[in-house]
């Protein structure tokens, strides 16, 4: 309800005024407290009450009563100094005792000693960053951040006295390999070497941390040793580090077979894209533009040799292909192993339509491939949709330019630019082979111009860099 009662002592210097609310002391001393209850004041008042900046305000407040000044405003109530121990009850014993505020009135905020046998306090000494480690500086107990969570200081798996430790993202299984789920020394459970065990992505924000269950050797893979995320010396399983690199470019549908001693692999896919749109005979004084094609989509993803196994069919999604009078054909899928990745194509753009009328008028470009799929088990796969194809304009006295056809996912352009304004008809350019970029709309000018077909839209490819450990 807040502000009840409100009156003041007159023939008194300085005046006092008393108050009576039903707001503890805190509200009472938050700012703006006076303008929030300028409706109660008015009420209780009957009329608007006049402060001075020489009044003490005696408020009984619902939890204590302390004397207040007016600032300057009249909007709040400023607390006088505190003279004394000035404590706001009620308290419970044992807990801390924080100062309210800038007057060195205490309060009891609830803060409590987790163990309230114990006689110290542990200090940080300097600053910290949230998720690090906190280490122990001194034999005082004093604490430190012990840096980011398993950075690329050297250590070897058996000195304890390095800072870094490593956290566990997620469940482990006994016997299952440990590998890395970010750039900042996270682990997390990888599965049997080459099984599709599907497994989250990172958490750095992940506390428990991997101990190490006995000796370990340099360039042995590390393999968990209970359920509880222990790692230990799981052997050479793999051979020496990545010593080769290779890329295996498909423009055209096949069948992809790993590298020998390929390892792991990250697959490119690029989807075909749509073409633009075909111009009818113009009649009378219009002109008509086709819409250009929208772009092919982008996926991206990590496969592990037992995934691809022997081979993988891939399937090149083809462009869309332009004709007379009718709106281009959308782009094909590009495919990798049938539904390990995917990367969707682009739609095709609209027929123009001759509207017999030489005014401006804007004709726009067709939509890009939707991202795609994946059930890729190594980490989390990356999609990126194509753009539309650009909005094609006429302007008046028969004057056009053709939108352009949209890039691809990972921004591959058509390879193409349609001519600046043109004052005569031509047909669509089509993208470069590959790209996964749109087509051009054709354009049709006047009335001497006759039907031609938009730009075909690019074909897909499929890009597989193999990591090989010989």
């Amino acid at each position: 309800m807040g502000i009840t009662s409100l009156s003041r002592d007159y023939g008194v210097v300085p005046a006092i005024v008393r108050m009576t609310t039903t707001d503890s002391y805190a509200t009472v001393s938050s700012a703006g407290y006076l303008a929030a209850q300028a409706a109660n004041i008015e009420a209780v008042n009957s009329g608007v009450f006049q402060f001075l900046t020489t009044d003490s305000v005696l408020v009984l407040c619902s939890d204590r009563s302390a004397f207040f000044t007016p600032n300057s405003t009249f909007t709040s109530l400023i607390p006088f100094p505190a003279e004394g121990n000035d404590v706001v009850l009620p308290v419970v014993g044992g807990n801390f005792a924080v100062f309210d505020g800038t007057t060195g009135t205490l309060e009891d905020l609830g803060y409590s000693p987790s163990d309230a046998a114990k006689t110290k306090i542990v200090m940080a000494d300097g600053a910290t960053t949230s998720g690090h480690v906190a280490t122990f500086s001194d034999t005082t107990g004093t604490i430190q951040d012990g840096g980011v969570l398993g950075t690329a200081a050297s250590r070897t798996a058996t000195d304890v006295t390095k800072a870094d430790v490593a956290s566990v993202n997620g469940a482990t299984t006994i016997g299952h390999v440990a590998t890395f789920s970010d750039v900042a020394g996270t682990i997390q459970d990888g599965g049997v070497l080459g099984t599709a065990a599907s497994r989250a992505a990172s958490d750095v924000t992940k506390a428990n941390l991997a101990s190490v269950s006995g000796a370990t050797t340099i360039g042995h893979v590390a393999t968990f040793s209970d359920v509880s995320g222990t790692i230990q010396d799981g052997g050479a399983l793999i051979s020496g580090a990545f010593n080769n690199v290779n890329v295996q470019v498909i423009t055209a549908n096949a069948t992809y077979t790993p590298t020998a001693n390929m390892k792991v692999c990250k697959v490119q896919l690029r989807g075909g894209a749509g073409a633009g749109g075909g111009t009818p005979t113009s009649g009378g004084d219009g002109s008509a533009i086709g819409g250009a094609g929208g772009g092919g989509a982008y996926a991206e993803a990590w496969f592990s040799a037992a995934t691809i196994g022997a081979s993988k069919s891939v399937v090149v999604g083809a462009g869309g292909t332009g004709a007379a009078n009718t709106a281009g054909t959308n782009g094909a899928a590009t495919t990798f192993g049938s539904t390990l990745l995917t990367a969707n194509g682009g739609i095709g753009g609209t027929v123009g339509i001759n509207d017999n009328s030489s005014s401006f008028k804007v004709t726009p470009g067709s939509l890009p491939g939707t991202t795609g799929t994946s059930s890729s088990t190594l980490g989390t796969a990356l999609f990126s949709p194509g753009t539309a194809g650009s909005y094609g304009f006429e302007y008046i006295d028969f004057a056009c330019t053709a939108g352009s056809g949209g890039n691809c996912g990972d921004g591959t352009g058509p390879g193409t630019v349609p001519g600046s304004v043109v004052s005569s008809s031509a047909a669509g350019a089509s993208a470069v082979a590959n790209s996964g970029a749109g087509g051009t709309g054709s354009v049709i000018e006047g009335i001497t111009g006759t039907t031609l077909a938009g730009g075909n839209g690019g074909s897909g490819i499929c890009i597989v860099t193999e990591y090989i450990s010989a």
